[in-house]
């Protein structure tokens, strides 16, 4: 009787053992993004648009059966810090990394994923310099240049402003100076002027107060902020504080949920440069801000929408082909994706082109103004 139970106990143990070795593998993503620090606000949405993509493909079954497994690490908006985690996330055999949300810390990775073959699918990431190249990179935002030129038009026929003072992050300088720069040549050769181009650091105490007052010293009657969500709202407080009637603009790095709520009343007016409208009545995107929001108790900013899209490209790029060594080729292959406002399409180079939206804030939302 004995000997029979030692029997059936290794029978049971040996059907165990064959039984989770049936399990098919988890397929790894990786996440990499600033999650602490004055720029996590598009680093924490990019992540839960991540997580929640990974958690509707697993409640669908999953890719090919296999689970998602995303796995998050924090690049606290650091160019050394990014290299290290990405390292980490390849050691770890991810077949992606959804990320950087900052494009100095993108740039920075760029040649990291090439050497290691592994695509890296970015939300937010628009440098130049990352544009126009047979390379792992692939961003899910439409370049800078657009953007910018539509918004130096913006300010120079709507607004009437002939007179313009730049500011941009010295933390983030690859994406400040594609961006002032591109709005700098549109607004010149329209008959515009650059009155003043001062640089902040993201990464030190900033005196508000006294860049505010070189803004207006150099009597320029528009200013364009190229600075993540809180350095944006700060500097908007102390233009409006000091009675200036300025029009300011932004780019599309603080167009989130935090600058409105940090700014107040004080962003009233402000015209933001959006790759995305909130208020889209697509329904799958409708749906999405609903769960978002029930899910993590916030609004989704475009980091999140696009970091949500992102996992999905990977997703649907391996159920059409298993083999992550040709996840590359088979999304350049596959080319058009299904996203939350409607398709989109990668170019041969990983880069994509989508619509780009002029907003103005109005009683604490954002509003389509072009």
């Amino acid at each position: 009787m004995q000997f029979t139970s030692a029997v059936l106990s290794l029978l049971l143990c040996f059907a165990l053992l064959v039984g989770g070795c049936s399990q098919p593998k988890p397929v790894k993503i990786g996440f990499a993004g600033g999650l602490t620090g004055r720029l996590a606000d598009l680093g924490t949405g990019g992540r839960d648009g991540a997580l929640l993509a990974s958690e509707d493909i697993n409640a669908a079954g999953g890719v090919n059966g296999s689970r998602i497994e995303l796995l998050v690490r924090d690049d606290k908006s650091d160019v050394q810090t990014a290299l290290e985690v990405d390292r980490e996330l390849l050691d770890a055999g991810v077949v992606a990394i959804v990320g950087h949300v900052i494009s100095s810390a993108g740039l920075a990775a760029a040649p990291l994923m090439n050497s290691r073959q592994v695509p890296m699918l970015s939300p937010t990431v628009r440098t130049a310099q990352l544009t126009g190249i047979d390379d792992y990179f692939f961003s899910l935002i439409t370049p800078i240049w657009p953007a910018a030129e539509q918004q130096a038009r913006y300010a120079f026929f709507n607004g009437e402003v002939r007179r313009m003072a730049l500011v941009y992050d010295l933390n983030n300088r690859q994406y400040g100076e594609d961006w002032t720069g591109s709005f700098a040549r549109s607004f010149t050769r329209l008959g515009g002027e650059i009155a003043a181009t001062l640089t902040v650091s993201s990464v030190k105490t900033m005196d508000y107060a006294d860049i505010s007052q070189k803004i207006l010293a150099s009597g320029a009657t528009g200013v364009l902020l190229v600075t993540g969500a809180v350095d944006s709202a700060m500097l908007c407080q102390h233009l409006r504080k000091s009675g200036s009637g300025m029009l300011i603009f932004t780019s599309s790095w603080p167009v989130t949920p935090e600058f409105i709520k940090l700014a107040g009343s004080y962003a009233n007016g402000v015209v933001m440069s959006s790759p995305f409208d909130d208020q889209d009545r697509t329904a799958a995107f409708v749906d999405f801000q609903k769960r978002f929001a029930a899910r993590f108790g916030y609004a989704p900013n475009y980091a999140a929408v696009h970091s949500y899209e992102a996992v999905r490209v990977i997703a649907d790029a391996l159920t059409t082909n298993p083999d992550p060594k040709q996840l590359k080729q088979t999304i350049l292959q596959k080319k058009t994706f299904n996203g939350l406002t409607g398709s989109f399409t990668f170019d041969d180079f990983g880069d994509t082109i989508r619509g780009n939206y002029l907003l103005s804030v109005h009683d604490g939302r954002f509003e389509v103004i072009e």
